[in-house]
Order: C-alpha cells, then structure tokens, then sequence
C-alpha cells in the first residue's frame, strides 16, 4: 500500500477540508504520526498495523526525532533525512532558541572572563613598571646618598690634615 500525500502542493486541499490552508501548518509536525496512528472509527483498530506495513518517508517529511518516535510504538519505518539541515530544522524552533540563549550567554562569559583577565594582567604590568620605577627611584637616592656622605667624609678628612 502506498500512501501519497502532497501538502506542499497549494493546488491539493489539506487533509481535513477544516485545516488551515497556507502558512502556518500546525498540523505539519505530526501529519505523519496522525496519520500512521488512525483508528477505524467502529471498531477502533489501528488502519495501519504496525506488523502489517513498513513506512517509507522521504527526507521533507522525515526527522531523526520522527524515526526514533514511530520505534518507540513499534512501527517499522525507513527514509532519508536531510543532511543540510540547519540546527534549527533539526531541534525545532524553541529548543533552538534556548540553545542559540545558553551560547549567547557563554560566549558572554567568555568575553567577560577574558575582559577580567586582562584586566588583572595590566593591574599586574602596571604594579611590576611601579615596583620598577620605585627600585630605579630608591637606587638613585642611594647613589646620590653615598656620593654625598664619600664628599662630606672627604672633605672632613682634608680639613683634618690642615
């Protein structure tokens, strides 16, 4: 048994006469699970029984998350999925935005923490220059210092000898 189903095709009425025509298409996420999970309206059999058919889906109508549901309810399915999806096509829109979020933020972390740390290292610099600054100031004291105190000590000498 084969199954065709158009929705992309405008000219093709949805499912259901009552389902909204155009974008969005709330209904699109799940039309393959509602359709593979219909019951019979008396008797309230599945119309598809798991053991009886395998689902082949092509790579518009196909997740990995799709794959992996229909497994977990015993129905046998095979497919493409599209290898060009962007994270958003996989992960759907919410959870991509809560991920697109939480890297935001790490990568405002991130930057805070390198601003953090390069202000520590030019505190650092700075300190080691003043540290510098305040050797070379205190040995040039001491230089002038002993220059002194060796002309005092000599003159104190001359005048002694006179």
């Amino acid at each position: 048994m084969v199954i065709w189903t158009n929705i992309y095709a405008e000219a093709n009425p949805p499912l259901e006469e009552d389902a909204p025509k155009g974008k969005p298409r709330p209904w699109l996420p799940t039309l393959v699970l509602d359709l593979l999970t219909q019951r019979h309206p008396d008797t309230d059999e599945l119309l598809y029984p798991p053991d009886k058919h395998v689902i082949w889906l092509d790579n518009l109508f196909s997740s990995v998350k799709l794959f992996e549901r229909l497994r977990s309810l015993g129905i046998r399915a095979a497919g493409t999925v599209r290898t060009t999806r962007t994270k958003r096509e996989e992960m759907g829109e919410e959870e991509y935005n809560i991920e697109k979020i939480t890297i935001e933020q790490q990568s405002e972390q991130q930057q805070s923490k390198q601003q953090k740390q390069a202000a520590e290292q030019a505190a650092e610099q700075a300190a080691e220059q003043a540290a510098e600054q305040a050797a070379e100031q205190v040995a040039k004291q001491a230089a002038k210092l002993k220059a002194d105190l060796a002309a005092e000590f000599k003159a104190e000498l001359e005048a002694e000898k006179d």
